[in-house]
């Protein structure tokens, strides 16, 4: 289709841009000049019945056309394969969003005037375009001559601020170098700290060890004292006793 109406097929196959037509399924009206595909991929025309030398004629044409609506129809498919890669790169993106429709490529730049002119075209939106457009040439020129003239007189300041803001930014960036460089010290200044924490709690395990074995043996030493004093202690009283005993013999005997 093309304007909002059906589009004939000759007038399509003739056509040399065909890029505002847009592809899409419509009923054939008895009659009218259109194309369809037969069962043996032919393109013939369909609605109504034609003679022997029509059929030929129309063979004759659509077989040096048909390679033609081929790469035409691929170039189209192209173009609206690469809308929807845009649609898609925007996709999520609020519907009210202006995309330029430019055909500024990623490696062109802007040496180029047609590259340029393109980029100026697309740059403003429909509305600001519609707008400039209105505008009667009096007043465009007007317009124009005030803007650019304004532009030339805020230059030299937007240069000179753009300039204290870059010296700005190699200060910052040079207080942000000597930042890095004492924060690396101080790290490596705090990982010896850790590594000496880490010798040193090291350390106290094995001290705290080592006093944990010795108490222990203490502990085993003195419960062997413990216990041989309280052998000597029973062995001391089997002893008195029998001292005792024979002392009260020996009285006994006396008297």
């Amino acid at each position: 289709m093309r304007g909002g109406q059906v589009m004939a097929a000759l007038d399509f196959i003739k056509s040399d841009d065909t890029s505002d037509v847009v592809l899409g399924d419509t009923k054939a009206i008895e009659g009218e000049d259109a194309i369809t595909r037969t069962a043996e991929g032919r393109l013939v025309p369909m609605g109504k019945v034609l003679t022997l030398k029509e059929k030929r004629s129309w063979q004759l044409l659509l077989g040096r056309k048909e390679s033609q609506v081929v790469k035409r129809l691929w170039c189209l498919l192209s173009k609206v394969l690469r809308r929807e890669v845009v649609k898609n790169q925007w996709r999520g993106m609020p519907e009210d969003v202006y995309v330029p429709n430019w055909q500024v490529k990623v490696g062109d730049n802007f040496k180029s005037s047609t590259v340029c002119e393109d980029v100026l075209n697309h740059f403003s939106p429909p509305t600001v375009r519609s707008s400039n457009s209105a505008m009667q040439d009096d007043v465009l020129i007007s317009r124009m001559l005030l803007d650019v003239c304004n532009l030339a007189a805020m230059l030299p300041e937007g240069v000179s601020r753009f300039h204290k803001r870059m010296h700005e930014y190699e200060e910052f960036s040079k207080k942000r170098e000597k930042t890095k460089a004492s924060m690396a010290a101080m790290k490596k200044e705090i990982e010896g700290f850790a590594e000496k924490e880490r010798s040193w709690v090291v350390k106290v395990h094995e001290l705290t060890k080592r006093h944990e074995i010795e108490l222990s043996n203490e502990k085993k030493r003195m419960e062997a004292d413990r216990l041989q004093l309280k052998a000597d202690k029973e062995a001391f009283n089997v002893q008195q006793k029998a001292f005792l005993d024979e002392k009260e013999g020996l009285k006994a005997s006396l008297s």
